[in-house]
């Protein structure tokens, strides 16, 4: 688990990863990229390459409203299951893998500013206790 720890938080900063962390009652579930799976404590169940980020480029801070509402009604069209991530400054859209180039083309035509990262995280969960 260092070793992990380390490869998050101390890899080289042009290579830095989309990584969201969950804890829940019931779980801590993890969105890492594929390399970090051999790095995971045997106990962790991993669900294999199931998303892939797609990042918004031009995020407006907490200013947007109904900006979920839009992209997902872009998607619902093509039947594109979607989970939205988003910080002040930066926000992702998570699409199954197979899904990514159809999401850009129908995010663009919509008129979202896109940018299609290829670099899938791995969906991982892990009961706590």
């Amino acid at each position: 688990m260092e070793e992990l720890v380390k490869m998050i938080f101390f890899s080289d900063p042009s290579e830095t990863p989309l990584i969201q962390i969950v804890e829940t009652e019931d779980e801590i579930s993890l969105l890492l990229p594929s390399r970090f799976q051999g790095k995971l404590p045997s106990d962790v169940i991993v669900e294999g390459d199931i998303w892939q980020p797609i990042q918004r480029t031009n995020k407006r801070g907490f200013r947007e409203v109904g900006i979920i509402v839009s992209l997902s009604e872009s998607l619902v069209e093509k039947k594109i299951g979607m989970l939205y991530l988003s910080t002040f400054s930066s926000a992702f859209i998570l699409v199954p893998s197979g899904s990514v180039s159809t999401t850009v083309k129908s995010l663009k035509a919509a008129s979202f500013e896109v940018e299609d990262k290829r670099t899938p995280p791995t969906s991982t969960r892990s009961q706590v206790g």
